[in-house]
């Protein structure tokens, strides 16, 4: 490997690693400052779904139009022995890394489909314009927004090159992306 491209790759991580340093700085910020009420924007909802979900086994059905794959994740980190306000503060906490790992997601999807630079940019409009103020909440948003442009980019592929399989994947994504906001 040259110099070159051992460069290229170093300031590639460093790129992506001062990203995401802002990304979860900026998030946690918006956290603590703008998003201090459960009860806002139905993040409590959420939270009852995942917290009722770990306590029945998973044998809750749920109520309403309230989609089940984003409870179901919250109800992985529940602990029992949490106050609803620790709940609170966790499922944020853990809503922030989750989209900072769908960042780095999107940074490989952009990048299989794009110049460096060109997926640089729509990486940073994606993870400052979208991503850093929905992360702060617990909502189902942006696992659905990405779902959603990852289906796009399937019926993309499916409408160039029609394959078995990339319908296949495109109909189970549309389907997760269902039960995670209908």
């Amino acid at each position: 490997m040259s110099i070159f491209a051992r460069m290229s790759r170093l300031w590639l991580l460093l790129f992506l690693g001062a990203v995401l340093a802002l990304f979860l700085w900026g998030s946690a910020r918006h956290s603590r400052a703008v998003n201090t009420d459960v009860t806002s924007f139905d993040q409590n909802g959420y939270l009852y779904y995942g917290r009722l979900l770990h306590e029945t086994g998973y044998d809750f059905v749920g109520d309403r139009n309230r989609m089940p794959l984003y409870p179901l994740l919250l109800s992985l980190i529940y602990q029992p022995e949490w106050s609803e306000e620790e709940f609170f503060v966790a499922a944020k906490t853990a809503n922030r890394i989750f989209s900072a790992v769908l960042l780095l997601v999107l940074w490989f999807v952009l990048r299989s489909h794009l110049r460096r630079h060109a997926a640089a940019n729509l990486l940073l409009i994606a993870a400052f314009t979208v991503f850093v103020f929905k992360a702060a909440y617990v909502q189902a948003e942006v696992l659905f927004y990405m779902q959603n442009f990852i289906l796009f980019l399937l019926l993309c592929r499916i409408w160039l090159k029609p394959r078995l399989t990339g319908a296949i994947a495109a109909g189970l994504l549309a389907g997760l992306a269902h039960l995670t906001k209908a």
